[in-house]
């Protein structure tokens, strides 16, 4: 084992052992058009939030769970 890997080693030391495919690297322009294009804006994350409390109005509220399991026991019990 070690000397296939001395011999890799010694065979490889002046070159790069990384695959043609993986040296790339993506326009630069394209690169940055897509980054202006998915920017995302304080107005967005608002928008975000409030589609959010649309979709569950009780998600920010702790105790409503809370209250209702407490009544259900209560009854339960009597």
């Amino acid at each position: 084992m070690k000397d296939t890997r001395a011999a890799l080693v010694e065979h490889f030391k002046e070159g790069r052992f990384v695959h043609p495919a993986a040296l790339f690297a993506p326009d630069k322009v394209n690169l940055l058009a897509w980054l202006a294009k998915n920017v995302v804006t304080a107005a967005d994350e608002a928008d975000d939030q409030i589609e959010d409390q649309i979709e569950d109005p009780g998600a920010g509220d702790e105790h409503s769970g809370e209250a209702l399991g407490d009544e259900a026991f209560r009854e339960a019990a009597e």
